[in-house]
């Protein structure tokens, strides 16, 4: 993949979830699920606006990620073999997002005429979003490990990704996990791929 997309897709795709997620879906984490579907009708227009740019820009930025990987899945070297692991697991994650930003909308739709349906397609969607993120952590961890190992970047990048990865993996596996962990690994890892979309275009300009 060319340099220039990949380094786009790294830089604008983490920009736009965050701006999306925060600026309009409501924060529904610790509520009943009535009363985040409450939330949720609230704002509607912000829900289905929040959840399509957001789908999307996650979206870009795993597409990043992983054609970071396939760049260093050449040779059989340990870092190699790393790299296309972290890269299937992130590609894996794209369509259980999709599905799972997509609930949002769906109980949204079906609120005002199935209340217990809507409610249940909110319940079932909390539920992907758990295996979805431990996939999307996990993938990150790995293709962290394969950048030091393969010295695609400097080594403390891949280190970092590491560490915020292996953050945002402890928030999904402890439901008591300090507040400060899922912010160092949820915000780090969108830092961390602004940074590596960066350091792809210098690559490229260089």
């Amino acid at each position: 993949m060319n340099s220039k997309v990949t380094g786009s897709l790294l830089i604008v795709g983490p920009i736009l979830s965050m701006a999306m997620w925060i600026a309009l879906l409501p924060e529904i984490g610790g509520q009943s699920v009535s009363d985040g579907l409450d939330a949720l009708l609230e704002s509607e227009m912000n829900t289905r606006i929040g959840a399509l740019g957001g789908t999307i820009g996650m979206g870009c930025m795993l597409f990043g990620l992983f054609f970071v990987s396939r760049s260093m899945k050449d040779g059989d070297s340990s870092g190699a073999v790393f790299a296309e692991i972290g890269g299937l697991l992130l590609l894996l994650s794209i369509p259980m997002m999709y599905i799972s930003e997509g609930f949002y909308v769906a109980a949204v739709e079906h609120a005002n005429t199935d209340r217990s349906l809507a409610e249940g397609i909110l319940t079932a969607k909390l539920g992907i979003d758990g295996f979805g993120a431990l996939i999307i952590t996990v993938g990150i961890f790995i293709l962290g490990l394969a950048i030091t190992l393969r010295r695609k970047f400097h080594v403390v990048v891949g280190y970092l990704l590491m560490i915020v990865a292996a953050c945002a993996t402890i928030d999904e596996i402890m439901t008591d996990a300090h507040p400060i962990i899922p912010t160092v690994g949820w915000l780090g890892m969108m830092l961390m791929s602004v940074v590596i979309g960066i350091l792809t275009l210098r690559q490229k300009g260089s």
